[in-house]
């Protein structure tokens, strides 16, 4: 009888043990799964606050660049146009200071922190927005590129009062303008209301109406 009851005790022990086990072994799992979660909450949310500021910086300055036949001596404004918001200030007077080691180094370690955030937009968005953040992002930076490069030539240009010269100036203008039309179509694609409301609901650990709502219009 004692025997019997032992080994009751220790089967309803066991159980209780593989339980409680059970229960550790799913909280475990379900914060682990809270973490991720919130891990690829703050990543998506610091990509997209630096790409909303950077879409409004553009969206004000779009007009500095005009397409023409003339020299673009307006770049440098431009340049610090679209510089102008605390992520990327510290390369903002690199167009006032062009081939000068401080400031070109800034400039480029920015515009490839640029390229590293554009690639990390693809692994943790989905969809169409992953690609629409990256390409735009990627766009931004290539056009800062390109206006810096434009500005050294015009400095050349300027220092030297070589009428030869000005035929590369042309060369890279029209550069500068097909940077200028890539970070325009990249603009308009992400700008849609539809597109953001697929952004915000990806952003969202709970997703508003007005998120589901933006997705259809």
């Amino acid at each position: 009888m004692k025997a019997h009851m032992v080994l009751g005790w220790e089967i309803i022990a066991s159980c209780v043990s593989a339980g409680v086990a059970i229960l550790a072994l799913f909280v475990s799992l379900r914060q682990g799964r809270m973490a991720n979660r919130q891990s690829l909450f703050d990543r998506r949310l610091k990509i997209w606050i630096i790409t909303e500021k950077l879409m409004q910086l553009y969206r004000i300055n779009s007009e500095l660049l005009k397409k023409d036949n003339e020299a673009q001596f307006a770049t440098d404004l431009c340049f610090e146009r679209l510089t102008n918001t605390t992520y990327l200030q510290e390369i903002s007077a690199a167009i006032s200071h062009v081939l000068e080691s401080e400031h070109q180094l800034k400039l480029h370690l920015k515009l490839d922190e640029m390229k590293s955030l554009s690639m990390e937009a693809t692994f943790v968005f989905k969809g169409q927005p992953k690609t629409t953040i990256a390409e735009f992002i990627d766009a931004y930076q290539a056009l800062l590129f390109t206006i810096y490069r434009y500005q050294i030539i015009l400095n050349t240009i300027q220092a030297a009062e070589k009428e030869a010269l000005w035929s590369r100036e042309e060369r890279y203008r029209e550069e500068l303008y097909q940077a200028e039309e890539r970070l325009t179509t990249a603009y308009e694609k992400l700008a849609g209301k539809r597109l953001i409301g697929k952004i915000r609901r990806q952003i969202r650990l709970d997703s508003t109406l007005v998120d589901y709502l933006n997705t259809f219009r």
